[in-house]
């Protein structure tokens, strides 16, 4: 059989955000995201916990095996495999030969918080505990991944980015302007601000009068010392002042000729 698989491949406990980082991942490098529980579910016709009822683990374990082989031959995509992928060997083997293996790690009780429908988790209704679950499937985390990403404490926006600079640091995925795992791309030299359009700005004080605080504008009504006086009377040469002086004899020269006519 000749292989083609060079898969990413998500690993990790329930609730660490396979599913949820597969889908991101996917999306940003434009690639087919393939979810195991939902093609077993699919290929079964019946739900993951109705087929543990049916079947048992067991039973369920030989169905995961047989996606991986299936996956052998199909096109590169994302995959996102269950909790408990990394139990049997022959899937930890089947894992390593279909491409990059990301394990994504969490603490239990951070991974049972963020299950939001814990009746579809048929292992959380079992009588033992999500930590000691954890603890037995670890060492198979670790020794199947190509890639650890630490997501405690951390948003799933952010351990995507986390993933997407390890595998393109590791060259599996090809360079990219995306930036990590925002899905924005990035500023170009275009939309730097010496390039935007700028808007306009009001005049430089120094066009303005002085003393009005306003730009002048052609097409305002003259100023006051600009309008004919009402008097019909020429304002004074100097235009300093808006008073206006009346032609003749000034008072003083009216009162000496009075004085005169009295003696």
């Amino acid at each position: 059989m000749d292989v083609l698989a060079n898969h990413i491949i998500f690993i990790g406990f329930m609730g660490s955000g396979k599913s949820s980082v597969a889908r991101r991942l996917a999306r940003f490098e434009k690639m087919n995201c393939i979810d195991m529980d939902s093609y077993i579910e699919r290929e079964a016709g019946m739900s993951v916990p109705r087929i543990f009822e049916l079947e048992g683990e067991e039973g369920f374990r030989v169905r995961e095996l047989d996606f991986l082989r299936s996956m052998l031959i199909r096109d590169r995509c994302v995959l996102s495999c269950g909790g408990g992928v990394v139990v049997r060997e022959q899937s930890r083997e089947l894992l390593k030969q279909l491409g990059t293996v990301v394990y994504l790690k969490v603490d239990a009780d951070e991974a049972v918080s963020r299950i939001s429908r814990p009746e579809t988790r048929p292992l959380l209704s079992g009588a033992v505990p999500p930590a000691e679950i954890l603890a037995s499937r670890l060492a198979y985390y670790e020794e199947t991944a190509d890639i650890t990403v630490d997501t405690r404490g951390i948003s799933m926006p952010q351990v995507t980015a986390a993933a997407q600079r390890a595998l393109r640091m590791a060259g599996k995925l090809p360079p990219s302007s995306r930036p990590q795992g925002s899905g924005r791309p990035h500023a170009t030299s275009g939309s730097s601000a010496a390039s935007r359009p700028r808007t306009a700005s009001k005049p430089p004080a120094a066009s303005r009068p002085q003393g009005s605080g306003k730009p002048s504008s052609p097409d305002r009504s003259p100023s006051r010392s600009d309008r004919p006086q009402a008097t019909g009377k020429p304002p004074s040469a100097d235009n300093t002042s808006s008073k206006q002086q009346i032609p003749g004899r000034s008072p003083r020269v009216r009162r000496s000729a009075r004085l005169e006519g009295r003696q």
